[in-house]
């Protein structure tokens, strides 16, 4: 039962609340009028289901909560009648009973488009979460997920090298150039990271002054008065954490247009990635894809999809269980660090969902 108001729940769009420990549960139905959307909470009471050679019922019921006298009342059953060859009819089957009496009887055209519309969209939406429910869709990858998506702490720098925010520009060149580093953080007194000074801040240092209007000249105006490095580093440090994944580092390097990152594990310093460090997931090897690809097949249940890798590109045979997953599937093994092209055009399927 409780796997069945889950479902509800989720065909509703709302988390599971059980509010009495009575088996009811409390969820949102949501229909459209006029372009008006409609939202009514109801409690929901589930009754054993009944199961004979094809047809599972489950019996239930719904009120209004609060105010249940002032709208309708639903009872009946969801049926699922197999059709077999992987496919099934989903209905709800049941009558509303309108409240108030004989007032009731005289507004129950409204009532009963509006129920008739809350009905047939809980339905539609249940139908996609049982779909997903039974061929584990969309769901988060349960596999070991650097298997599947490489993280920042797979490719950074974790020999950490910082300079004080009082470190002289001498003292901080000469840090970089022994380092290898085009770049470290900057920290203050109590070890927070600040900034990251990197080679073309220094390089400001070094060039005349430059004089002019605009963000990019006046930074250059302050690298060039500055005195230590904490004056002339860029603040602040832009950080990502050690456990994102290598695609979300490189989304963040590009949207901010930085050429590194100061990797953080909660508030401490683990280490640095530079674009550089990204490359390493274009020559990932090919034994590796093929390990995260067939772990996002086997999160997904695709038993029946085979695959080969070479040179980072993945050719996928044999059949998804529903025509509408090639797609998806074939997007969901792109998705993995290293590939670099996915060929699903062998593909087949066991069951035609898309065809009427």
């Amino acid at each position: 039962m409780m796997r069945t108001a889950e479902l509800l729940q989720q065909a509703a769009g709302d988390e599971v609340t059980q509010p009495d420990g009575d088996g009811s549960v409390l969820m949102t139905l949501r229909s459209r009028q006029a372009g008006v959307e409609v939202h009514k909470r109801v409690r929901v009471s589930i009754d054993q289901a009944e199961e004979t050679d094809d047809v599972l019922r489950i019996p239930l019921r719904w009120e209004a909560d609060p105010a249940p006298h002032l709208f309708p009342t639903f009872e009946g059953v969801v049926e699922l009648l197999s059709l077999g060859n992987g496919r099934a009819e989903l209905s709800l089957v049941g009558y509303y009973q309108p409240p108030l009496g004989p007032v009731g009887d005289a507004v129950n055209t409204y009532l009963s488009d509006t129920a008739r519309a809350s009905a047939i969209r809980l339905v539609r939406h249940l139908a996609r979460e049982l779909v997903e429910d039974v061929y584990h869709l969309d769901r988060p990858l349960q596999s070991d997920a650097t298997r599947v998506a490489l993280t920042v702490r797979d490719v950074m720098s974790s020999e950490l090298v910082v300079v004080s925010e009082d470190e002289s520009l001498r003292d901080a060149a000469g840090v970089l150039l022994a380092a290898g580093h085009g770049g470290v953080p900057v920290v203050d007194d109590r070890n927070q990271v600040i900034g990251v000074l990197s080679e073309r801040d220094l390089l400001d240092r070094v060039a005349d002054e430059r004089l002019g209007l605009g963000p990019a000249a006046h930074r250059a105006w302050k690298r060039w008065t500055a005195r230590n490095a904490g004056e002339a580093c860029s603040r602040p440090a832009i950080t990502t954490e050690a456990d994102s994944s290598v695609r979300q580092a490189a989304t963040l390097m590009a949207t901010r247009d930085v050429a590194r990152l100061v990797v953080m594990d909660g508030a401490r310093v683990v280490g640095i990635v530079t674009r550089s460090d990204m490359l390493g997931v274009l020559v990932r090897d090919d034994d590796e894809i093929a390990d995260a690809v067939a772990a996002v097949l086997a999160d997904r249940g695709e038993d029946g999809v085979h695959h080969t890798v070479e040179d980072g590109r993945v050719h996928l045979t044999g059949t998804v269980k529903l025509r509408s997953r090639v797609t998806p599937v074939c997007r969901d093994v792109e998705r993995c660090d290293g590939v670099l092209l996915v060929d699903g055009s062998q593909l087949g399927w066991a069951t035609d969902d898309v065809t009427p």
